[in-house]
């Protein structure tokens, strides 16, 4: 079994869901392989630290495999949010803003906000105070018809201008 291959069924492997000669393989692998044994001792470092109630862990693996295949699949949306998050002269920015209890948003649905026509910035999504996506299951996952609680999190795009007032609105 060569890297490639253990990459492959890494997982697996420390899920203890590799089958047994897979897993002998691994083993025999990373006996002798370092840099396999370095990525093995990552992926339970993450099993623990989630099991200890970590709610995000980043792997530099991971990161790096979404990005690779974000790019590939997607390369126009990558470059985009390159610019938007990116330095420089970017007119817009994505920026997250909690929702307090005095908001004239809470209890609305987002399409009777008016906050696009009132702000100018774009809800591109909404999280509830669990830190979950919300959306409205009627609209095909869209979030037009999502009532807005009190400690929603919107996700938007928009200037600095256009986010400062939906700040404000937040409250």
């Amino acid at each position: 079994m060569n890297c490639a291959d253990v990459d492959a069924i890494m997982t697996a492997y420390v899920d203890g869901e590799a089958a047994p000669a897979d897993a002998a393989a691994v083993r025999a692998h990373l006996d002798g392989c370092p840099h396999c044994r370095a990525r093995a001792a990552e992926e339970r470092t993450i099993g623990k630290l989630t099991t200890a109630g970590a709610d995000r862990v980043m792997s530099p693996y991971q990161l790096a495999g979404r990005r690779i295949a974000s790019v590939l699949l997607r390369p126009s949306i990558v470059d985009f949010l390159d610019v938007v998050v990116g330095e420089g002269e970017a007119a817009m920015r994505l920026e997250q803003f909690h929702v307090g209890g005095g908001s004239p948003l809470v209890g609305r649905r987002l399409k009777e906000t008016d906050i696009g026509q009132r702000t100018g910035a774009i809800v591109v999504g909404i999280h509830g105070s669990d830190g979950k996506p919300r959306g409205d299951p009627a609209a095909s996952a869209g979030i037009s018809g999502v009532t807005i609680h009190q400690d929603d999190v919107l996700i938007a795009l928009g200037s600095d201008g256009q986010l400062n007032r939906l700040k404000d609105m937040a409250g």
